[in-house]
């Protein structure tokens, strides 16, 4: 069964690839490395192609205005390091954890977040393609995290139903192939843990 020993261990994980990615992200910096503002901002075209449909096009639009006046306040050539933690920060700001944002303007905070730090990710991992490793990692252990919350907070509420199937599917579809297996075998091993 899932467990809070499962989620401590998962945590660790967490830590140990975030102290991988921020050690690579601050040589990338030290060696003057930088991300262009632009590369950042191309990622809510997207969010913005959206928005002009939604069913509120002058909120959605009004939101992502904002998040573009944000990153507008960076210079035109962001370090590597200061692009990182903007990407944690926005991938953290519009994670929900099992709540989806219901509002229009809330729908499209997270969808233009979502978009930048998803562009700050691509442009990172074109600077030190070992970056992508970790990150599908990271994005393994986000989805075996989400699965062993939702599956702890069954248990607590006494409803008993096997979630193992479904977490080893979600990490092993955000990671793929081999490493998704191995993704599988880890999240098997977590969630029989006592």
């Amino acid at each position: 069964l899932p467990t809070e020993s499962g989620l401590k261990q998962v945590a660790a994980l967490e830590e140990q690839v975030r102290k991988s990615v921020d050690s690579i992200v601050e040589g990338l910096a030290k060696g003057g490395k930088t991300i262009k503002r632009s590369d950042l901002l191309a990622g809510l075209d997207d969010a913005y192609k959206t928005a002009k449909v939604s069913s509120l096009p002058e909120v959605a639009t009004g939101v992502l205005d904002k998040l573009k006046a944000t990153i507008g306040k960076f210079p035109e050539d962001i370090p590597a390091d200061t692009v990182q933690k903007l990407k944690r920060q926005f991938y953290k700001e519009s994670s929900w954890t099992g709540v989806t944002p219901t509002g229009v303007g809330s729908q499209f905070t997270a969808k233009g977040r979502k978009g930048i730090a998803n562009a700050a990710m691509r442009k990172l991992e074109e600077l030190d393609p070992s970056l992508k490793t970790l990150n599908q990692t990271d994005a393994a252990r986000i989805a075996l995290k989400e699965g062993i919350e939702r599956a702890v907070g069954r248990i607590g509420n006494r409803n008993l139903s096997d979630l193992g199937s479904e977490i080893m599917a979600g990490a092993g579809a955000v990671v793929g192939g081999g490493p998704g297996a191995a993704a599988g075998f880890t999240i098997k091993k977590l969630i029989e843990m006592p």
